[in-house]
């Protein structure tokens, strides 16, 4: 599920543009297809779920929790001269 929202800054002129951010959720399901191990070990099934929010074209952050993991992602990129992108997770 994508949430795609328009951003105006209210201390600006109406005539400048607004900026888009997204909001993103998610899950994942991760099981056995094959019938003789999913038979015999349910609790092997685990699940995760996720977000991520774009806040403009400079910065990202993103997340997945779930019961046996965690993972966190932060981006920037910058678009001076020289350009450079920054990523930690």
């Amino acid at each position: 599920m994508v949430v795609q929202r328009r951003v105006k800054n209210p201390l600006e002129e109406n005539t400048v543009v607004g900026i888009t951010n997204y909001i993103d959720f998610g899950f994942e399901l991760q099981t056995s297809v094959d019938d003789a191990i999913a038979a015999n070990s349910i609790s092997d099934s685990t699940f995760q779920i996720g977000a991520s929010w774009q806040a403009n074209k400079n910065f990202l952050l993103k997340a997945k929790v779930g019961p046996k993991s965690s993972t966190m992602a932060l981006a920037f990129k910058s678009w001076w001269k020289p350009s450079f992108t920054f990523n930690v997770s």
